[in-house]
C-alpha cells in the first residue's frame, strides 16, 4: 500500500500503544473507556490500514509481532511528545486564566518560611487564584516535571540541574545527626565516622528526584545499612525506636515536641541543606523568570 494512501488517525496510535503496553485487550479497553469488542475492531482496522499484523493473539496470550515492536519503538516517543505538548498548552491556558499551583514539601516550617515566601509570590501574582499542594519530598519535583504544579518549595542538598530549573535559594542550614531519647548516642556530645559505620541510618525516599543521587549527602555517609521511608512523619516515628539515626537540616531543632537530640556531623560528612523555591524553565511563560528576579530583589 502506498504511504500517501494511509489514513491514520491519532486515536489509532493511542489504541495500539495501550494494548502494546498491557498486552491485554480487556485492561487496555478499561483504560480507554471502551468495550473490548470495540477495541478489537479498532486494532483490526489499524492493521488493515497498515497492511501488517501488529499482534499475535491466542486464547491465553497477546504478543507483539516484530512489526508491532517496531511500531511501538517509533510511535511511543511521538505519543509522549504529544502528551507533554498538551500538558504545556493546558498550563498556558491555566496561567492565562490567572491560576497558579504551588507545591511544597509538607514538613517545611510554615510560619517562619512557607507563609513568608508564599506571601511574596501572592504579592507578585496579584489577582491569581492559587492552589496549594502539600507533598512528600520526592513528589515535589514530580509535580513540577509532570506539569501538575507551577512553583515548588523543597529542601535540597545539592544544586538542581540549571538546564531544567530556575532556583531561588531561600535559607541554608547545616546538616546534623538526629537521634531519639532511646538511642545509645543520647549522652554523647559528638560522634565519629567510625561510630556512624556501626549504626543504621533512616532517610526519606528520594527516588522521585531528578538530580544526581550519587552526589547526595546520604550517598557519602558510610553507615551500617539504610532504611527509607516516604514521609517525614514516618521517619520521626522510626527514630523513636532508638535503633537508627537520621541526617537532616538543623531547621527542626527549635521544635521541642520532636523529642530528638541533635549532634554535629563528623567533619568528613559536614554538609549544607538549602530550602529553595523552584520552577521549570520550559513553562512557556516568562513570568516565572521574572518571579525569580522579583524574589531575589526581596532579599
Amino acid at each position: 500500500m502506498a504511504w500517501e494512501n494511509l489514513e491514520i488517525e491519532f486515536r489509532n496510535w493511542e489504541y495500539f500503544l495501550s494494548v502494546a503496553k498491557t498486552l491485554n485487550f480487556s485492561k487496555a479497553a478499561n483504560e480507554l473507556c471502551i468495550t473490548p469488542q470495540a477495541l478489537t475492531q479498532q486494532i483490526k482496522k489499524f492493521e488493515d490500514i497498515l497492511g501488517k499484523k501488529l499482534f499475535i493473539r491466542s486464547t491465553r496470550n497477546v504478543e507483539l509481532t516484530e512489526f508491532g515492536e517496531y511500531c511501538v519503538h517509533r510511535m511511543q516517543p511521538v505519543k509522549d511528545d504529544y502528551d507533554r505538548a498538551l500538558e504545556k498548552i493546558k498550563n498556558r491556558i491555566e496561567l492565562s486564566d490567572k491560576k497558579l499551583r504551588i507545591v511544597f514539601f509538607r514538613a517545611l516550617p510554615k510560619e517562619r518560611i512557607l507563609n513568608v515566601w508564599i506571601e511574596k509570590i501572592q504579592n507578585y501574582f496579584k489577582g491569581y487564584e492559587i492552589d496549594f499542594i502539600a507533598a512528600n519530598i520526592e513528589d515535589v519535583c514530580f509535580y513540577l516535571e509532570n506539569g501538575k504544579a507551577d512553583v515548588g518549595f523543597t529542601i535540597v542538598d545539592q544544586d538542581l540541574p540549571a538546564e531544567t530549573y530556575m532556583t531561588k535559594k531561600i535559607e541554608s542550614y547545616p546538616g546534623k545527626i538526629f537521634v531519639s531519647q532511646k538511642h545509645i548516642w543520647l549522652s554523647r556530645k559528638n560522634v565519629t565516622a567510625e561510630d556512624i559505620s556501626m549504626e543504621k541510618m533512616i532517610q526519606l525516599d528520594h527516588a522521585g528526584h531528578t538530580w544526581d543521587s550519587k552526589n547526595s549527602v546520604y550517598a557519602k555517609i558510610k553507615c551500617n545499612g539504610i532504611r527509607t521511608t516516604d514521609n517525614f512523619d514516618s521517619m520521626l516515628m522510626c527514630l523513636q525506636k532508638g535503633d537508627c539515626f537520621a541526617v537532616f537540616p538543623d531547621i527542626y531543632n527549635e521544635k521541642k515536641d520532636l523529642h530528638l537530640k541533635s549532634l554535629p556531623l563528623p567533619k568528613e560528612y559536614a554538609c549544607i541543606f538549602n530550602i529553595v523555591c523552584i520552577a521549570k524553565k520550559d513553562l512557556g511563560d516568562d513570568r516565572f523568570v521574572n518571579l525569580m528576579e522579583y524574589l531575589n530583589s526581596c532579599c
